[in-house]
């Protein structure tokens, strides 16, 4: 697997730019880099470019176009890249694994400033899909357009034609942004108060991308110099993965055990604050279903098929002694047998992709996994930061800033949160403007409190000025223009257009 990072550098004559570019690449070890926007002349192209050093072996699109807007290099060393095709707004490639074999498609984009140039390039990138067919596919660049209203903020308004297109593109050939953390918006322009910026750089993949690597991520940078933020996919290979997470199934719940080891383990009177007990008392019932599990539930695929192969022999026997008693009383307790490992197995899965509308059977599509394989990527935490918003990239950096499993101090984080609020809810309630919920001032009750979650009781009414929203649908006292009713119509689209629907 490779780095891989697309960067807008709004010119690359600068030598500061230059600079800037061999800096990313060392920092984050980058085998493929696409560079947009270069405005280097065909003639120039070769003299930059080696000042990435002769390792690089570089693409360009001055075939197609006499300012080479995309310039698309790659370390040898590392990774053996294959061009594919070269457009005016694009570079297609392949790119083969470790081992030297095929492994997925990249697309380098930079689109054109206005509606009518861009639609060439949606329709070209539908002819390279027809190409991709079933394999693994991801395009990332400059597209030089929005996907959504809220991809703007401040600058001119948000037309319907302006994202028709690339809506419609992304969703005819099923496409899906990759998981993102760093910088929301990825362009800005001015800086004195009237900031714009949006989000017109973008990573999507197809359905095999998110089928097979739904575990890689997008990283948006500091746009330093530029005022396009580097975007940086980590296909590295994820080594560090650590233990699994214990997970309760229904089958541990169901089991005739489950209740008997919670009470026993309910029952121990551990010393310390009662915090500490009920953490204490969950430890001890992790660890006691985690060998039942092991004792139980281990390996139900390696079950499935023991039991599909012993019933298959018994079958087979059958087929000589059709009447033979013993063995007709040995498939049936061998199919019991089995149905009950399938029917655990269905009922695994669909917990995991907590998809509650499935019916028996329906686990074994490609909708399910995939839905599966998404819910995993979405729990998957990929960055961490610290109080100052720096990534933590060092184990030790990690273990310094979070508290370890089994630290005393975490029983009472919880304990002084609580505390802490009720100090100022009993402060708060001596204020002549707080107004007690009618039920509760009797009672001199605010507020209770609960693992996770907090109700405050009280009586008020938030002021605002029309329009304002109310559950997400815009109020105001004349007739709803089209812009009010906007971001309302988006989050609808967004949702019936979302990665999981496609499937269905």
């Amino acid at each position: 697997m490779v780095s891989i990072c697309t960067w807008n550098i709004r010119g690359l004559n600068d030598p500061s730019k230059v600079t800037e570019v061999k800096k990313l690449l060392h920092t984050y070890n980058i085998k493929v880099m696409a560079i947009l926007e270069t405005r280097v002349k065909s003639r120039k192209s070769q003299v930059i470019m080696d000042k990435f050093g002769s390792k690089w072996c570089w693409a360009n699109n001055y075939s197609c176009s006499d300012k080479g807007r995309i310039w698309l290099g790659w370390n040898p060393d590392s990774v053996s890249l294959t061009i594919e095709q070269v457009d005016e707004q694009f570079i297609h490639c392949s790119v083969p694994n470790i081992h030297g074999d095929f492994e997925f498609f990249f697309t380098a984009i930079y689109g054109l400033h206005t509606i009518d140039t861009r639609r060439a390039l949606w329709r070209e990138l539908g002819n390279v899909n027809s190409k991709v067919g079933s394999w693994p596919w991801m395009l990332s660049g400059d597209f030089n357009t929005i996907l959504a209203v809220q991809d703007r903020i401040n600058g001119t308004a948000v037309t319907l034609a302006e994202i028709k297109d690339f809506g419609e593109f992304v969703d005819k050939y099923v496409l899906t942004e990759l998981k993102s953390t760093g910088h929301v918006f990825s362009w800005h322009k001015g800086g004195d108060g009237t900031k714009t910026t949006s989000r017109i750089d973008r990573c999507l993949g197809n359905v095999e991308w998110m089928d097979k690597k739904s575990l890689v991520c997008t990283e948006y940078l500091n746009a330093g110099i530029s005022d396009h933020c580097p975007v940086l996919i980590n296909c590295l290979a994820d080594d560090n993965k650590g233990g699994r997470p214990f997970k309760i199934f229904n089958y541990l719940v169901d089991h005739p055990d489950f209740m008997d080891i919670v009470e026993q383990c309910w029952k121990e009177t551990p010393p310390g604050n009662v915090m500490f007990s009920v953490w204490h008392r969950f430890k001890l019932i992790r660890h006691k279903l985690k060998l039942l599990h092991c004792k139980e539930f281990k390996g139900i695929q390696e079950k499935i098929d023991q039991s599909r192969l012993e019933l298959d022999g018994i079958q087979d026997q059958l087929k000589l002694l059709p009447s033979d008693g013993p063995l007709l009383i040995m498939e049936q307790t061998c199919s019991i047998k089995l149905r009950k490992w399938l029917e655990i197995e269905d009922t695994t899965l669909k917990q995991k992709a907590r998809l509650q509308w499935l019916h028996n059977g329906d686990s074994n599509n490609k909708f399910f996994f995939a839905a599966v394989k998404e819910r995993h990527r979405i729990n998957r935490i990929s960055s961490l930061y610290d109080v100052n918003d720096n990534k933590l990239v060092k184990p030790s950096d990690i273990q310094k800033w979070g508290l370890r499993q089994g630290d005393p101090r975490s029983p009472f984080l919880f304990a002084l949160g609580m505390e802490y609020l009720t100090r100022h809810m009993q402060h708060l309630k001596l204020d002549p403007d707080f107004n007690f919920h009618p039920k509760c001032e009797r009672l001199d009750v605010t507020h209770p409190m609960f693992a996770d979650d907090l109700l405050l009781f009280c009586r008020g009414i938030p002021a605002g000025d029309f329009p304002f929203r109310y559950l997400g649908v815009p109020l105001a006292t004349k007739k709803l223009s089209y812009a009010q009713c906007k971001p309302l119509v988006e989050r609808v689209l967004a949702r019936a257009k979302s990665w999981t629907s496609r499937y269905l």
